[in-house]
């Protein structure tokens, strides 16, 4: 008897994405997708099973024009919530938000680039939301086995974070970090 070939079926998100233009105001932290997407995830119903809180990791006050850069190059995910289409929640990266709060006090006409999503399940939220998540950990640890520079880095915050934050920030231990800033003097006062 032949074996019978197993084909697996997955569901992929398959929502519309657009991009558009809005007003760091514009977009929010909505309660709502929140619960609904961790509900999701909780359940198992995304295909990556991440449930972490990123909303309140990090206290480090990232300086203005390093926000704006950052959100230029990570665009944040939003569905409108509104029917006057004039406020968005996000539905991944919610650590965004702080970001997002930093340019709307700096410059509040700014605009930026963000991924516009349709509306969609719980079950989309939660793989969106665990998708960049996974994303964001895999940029985290690519940076942290890069090249850096200290002085650079420093200047991307308002106040010098502590060698703990700054481990946080690149997913290293504390003595990894420090390990690896101490290389980095010896090379350049070499040079």
């Amino acid at each position: 008897m032949q074996p019978k070939n197993i084909i697996a079926t997955q569901k992929f998100f398959s929502k519309v994405i657009t991009f558009i233009e809005l007003t760091p105001n514009q977009i929010i932290l909505d309660p709502t997708i929140v619960r609904k997407t961790k509900q999701a995830l909780l359940e198992k119903r995304a295909i990556n099973g991440f449930l972490r809180d990123d909303i309140n990791q990090f206290s480090l006050v990232v300086n203005n024009n390093f926000a704006l850069d950052i959100l230029q190059l990570n665009p944040p995910t939003v569905t409108c919530i509104d029917k006057k289409l004039s406020l968005y929640g996000l539905v991944a990266s919610y650590g965004l938000i702080h970001l997002l709060r930093e340019v709307s006090l700096a410059s509040p006409h700014e605009k930026i680039n963000c991924l516009l999503v349709e509306r969609c399940s719980d079950a989309d939220l939660a793989h969106l939301y665990a998708s960049a998540q996974l994303g964001s950990n895999y940029l985290a640890d690519n940076i942290a086995h890069q090249e850096w520079d200290a002085g650079r880095l420093h200047d991307c915050f308002d106040k010098r974070p502590t060698d703990a934050q700054f481990a946080q920030l690149l997913r290293m231990s504390i003595k990894q970090f420090q390990d690896t800033r101490a290389a980095q003097n010896r090379a350049n006062a070499r040079e």
